[in-house]
């Protein structure tokens, strides 16, 4: 029993890293969106759509998932 409470404990952690890595990455890949929210860090900067930032976004995404 108290194992299953560990390794739920575990895993409740890893799922909250990701998540808070996620919400990091996405506030500082989607400016506009973040300065809507009342995040200003970025505020100075456009989203950009180019094929070069996709694929960086992908890999990035894929890093974060692996």
């Amino acid at each position: 029993m108290f194992e299953k409470q560990v390794l739920s404990r575990q895993f409740a952690d890893s799922l909250e890293k990701v998540g808070t890595e996620f919400w990091a990455w996405r506030m500082s890949n989607s400016r506009e969106f973040s300065t809507s929210l009342g995040q200003y860090k970025y505020n100075d900067l456009l989203d950009s759509y180019s094929y070069q930032k996709l694929e960086e976004n992908k890999v990035a995404l894929f890093s974060l998932i692996k």
